[in-house]
């Protein structure tokens, strides 16, 4: 029964994250509860986009990674209900290779949504000039030659850099809740996997 119960939830958190505006709300709601409305706002949406927002907070409800926790009363508004994530959205190397052999349609979905989310943030952000115009972005892609253990080390330096980076975003969530400051948005991609032979670098 466990086992079925750590499978359900990995896959529900895999569900969680194959579409775009959902991971984006689970994102927003595992720093800080949040109603619909101001997820909507947060992530720059129209307001004609809320219900979209609505449908897919409440679509992570259903799948066991967002909860309602509250009520809040918004200007103008009827009192809107608060949710918050239920847990971080990880997948664990062991979770995926458990998915990848259970569903590796919807595995490999997911890599390729990953991937073309990227490219499209990127896209994005070269048309609005927020890359590329001033000092703060860090692009870089190093081809680089490493022994098995040096694959190990580099895949845990890469998750270390993930959870630092999971700390900064609730310490920027904190004073940003303090000084009311807007959200800086921004796209943390970390890419790292193996070649096959050849192929140049």
């Amino acid at each position: 029964m466990k086992n079925a119960a750590l499978r359900d939830a990995s896959e529900n958190r895999m569900l969680a994250m194959s579409h775009k505006l959902r991971a984006d709300a689970f994102a927003i709601l595992t720093q800080r509860a949040a109603s619909p409305s101001e997820i909507t706002r947060e992530l720059g949406l129209p307001t004609e986009e809320l219900n979209k927002v609505t449908y897919h907070v409440k679509h992570l409800v259903e799948l066991g990674c967002a909860e309602a926790v509250g009520e809040r009363r918004e200007h103008g508004r009827p009192p809107a209900t608060i949710y918050k994530a239920t847990e971080r959205s990880i997948i664990e190397m062991g979770e995926w290779e458990r998915f990848k052999g259970e569903n590796p349609q919807l595995a490999d979905h997911l890599l390729v949504e990953v991937m073309q989310t990227h490219l499209g943030d990127y896209a994005r952000a070269l048309e609005a000039g927020t890359v590329g115009d001033d000092e703060n972005f860090h692009l870089t892609r190093t081809r680089r030659h490493v022994d098995l253990q040096g694959l190990i080390d580099a895949l845990e330096l890469k998750e270390e850099h993930r959870r630092r980076m999971d700390e900064i975003e609730r310490e920027s969530a904190e004073r940003r809740a303090e000084d009311g400051s807007d959200a800086i948005h921004v796209s943390d991609f970390l890419g790292f996997f193996k070649l096959p032979p050849g192929g140049g670098g």
